[in-house]
């Protein structure tokens, strides 16, 4: 019980520590892959394509026979034979390199996964970075409908303002913190999506400030980065291994046969009967090869091993050409957000600013009235609103196309023992 109590105050203390630290997108990334169950079962999928490549050169079981009695005359013999069937050496040279094409086929699997996860985990971050940016212009817009609504209560408690003033002023509070809830219910859902993808029991925290992720253009073929198409380029490859292998399966076994024996009994020698004994033994040689005579069965095999190398060339190509043109559009809508974004920054925000600033000054000294007021406020919101829009869809093209490149960083194994600390803990605050 004391040892319970203290391991409680110990999470305790974790817990708080944990939601008071910032993480960066490499930690969740790197939490994400240590905790995925895809990737656990791709590194065993590549283990147990290395362990199979022990297989490639099986001889096959060694037969040993031993003999005796009366089988070479009255006399009572023995005897033994040791045979190895051994499969022809291009074959096992064949079944090997099938084998290394195997295990590169479960590491391109494995690329695939970590790219798939790289995105999932990137694209969720960067729209918390998005969301929380958005909280900050929608907070500030409720605080400011908030003190638009008192005025416009005390202007008609004085009859300065007409009933549709106060009624417009409720209606916008009530809108802006209507959207603040909203925002504020997308943030935690973003945040469990996260969590699940990171297997973290803990809140994650992310304070990254929302800008452009940069984004360099990629003059190298697809074929060379993307997984997918790598992974199918390598099933292309695997099958004309195991083509290579079937056909291989049409030469000989070699067979090779030990005999010793006795003759016990006289025996011819010359012009001479000698007396061989039980402890004299001969020994003999045997070299032959084995063909196969009904060639159907392997006729097929062949041919189904070439049917499934086309349907794997076939899926490389359809790749290709689907990764090649998904490219070229998210390029092409990456340049039309980039566009949005600098007329935004050149000229649309700071034109928000004046008019605001103007808005400001006139309201205040009476030059405007309230509907004209909430007006511009309106349309400044609106413009810092789509701006911010504009720069969380342009991240998400960024995030799409380096998937489709197959940008992956270098993710430093740090320690991250405070996010695994949070499954002790939980087990032990739930006995």
């Amino acid at each position: 019980m004391k040892t319970k109590v203290i391991s409680f105050f110990l999470c305790l203390l974790f817990y708080t520590g944990f939601g008071q630290s910032d993480v960066s997108f490499e930690e969740v990334f790197a939490l994400a892959l240590q905790g995925n169950k895809e990737i656990s079962i791709s590194q065993q999928q590549i283990a147990y394509e290395t362990e199979l490549k022990k297989s490639a050169f099986d001889l096959g079981n060694t037969e040993f026979i031993w003999f005796s009695k009366q089988y070479n005359s009255l006399s009572d013999d023995n005897g033994f034979s040791i045979s190895q069937r051994i499969p022809f050496p291009t074959l096992m040279a064949a079944q090997s390199s099938l084998a290394k094409d195997k295990i590169q086929g479960a590491m391109r699997q494995e690329e695939m996964t970590i790219n798939k996860i790289r995105k999932e985990v990137k694209s969720g971050y960067y729209y918390i970075v998005y969301l929380n940016a958005l909280h900050e212009l929608l907070r500030e817009i409720d605080s400011l409908a908030l003190d638009l609504k008192s005025k416009s209560d005390h202007r008609y408690a004085i009859g300065d303002a007409i009933l549709l003033e106060k009624t417009a002023a409720e209606m916008q509070a009530l809108e802006s913190k209507r959207q603040l809830l909203q925002n504020e219910d997308d943030k935690l859902i973003a945040s469990k999506h996260l969590q699940i993808l990171t297997h973290s029991l803990a809140e994650l925290k992310i304070s990254e400030k929302l800008t452009k992720l940069p984004f360099t253009e990629f003059n190298s073929p697809l074929s060379e980065g993307n997984p997918t198409v790598r992974y199918w380029d390598q099933q292309v490859k695997i099958n004309t291994s195991r083509k290579k292998v079937e056909r291989q399966k049409l030469l000989p076994d070699i067979i090779f046969t030990y005999f010793n024996t006795t003759f016990v009994g006289y025996q011819r020698v010359g012009s001479q009967d000698v007396y061989f004994g039980p402890d004299e033994h001969f020994s003999s040689f045997q070299l032959g090869a084995s063909f196969p005579l009904w060639f159907v069965p392997q006729h097929g095999r062949n041919k189904a091993v070439s049917l499934n190398e086309e349907i794997a060339r076939e899926q490389l190509n359809h790749s290709m050409f689907s990764t090649q043109k998904t490219f070229e559009q998210s390029l092409l809508r990456l340049n039309k957000h980039l566009k949005n974004i600098t007329y935004f920054e050149d000229v649309a925000l700071k034109n928000a600013d004046l008019i605001l600033k103007q808005a400001n000054t006139s309201f205040a000294a009476g030059e405007i009235g309230y509907l004209e007021y909430v007006q511009a406020l309106k349309s400044t919101h609106t413009i810092r609103a789509t701006y911010l829009d504009e720069v969380n869809l342009y991240n998400q093209l960024v995030i799409e196309l380096e998937f489709l490149i197959g940008k992956n960083e270098n993710v430093k194994h740090k320690e991250y023992h405070r996010y695994f600390l949070s499954f002790f803990c939980w087990g032990i605050l739930h006995k």
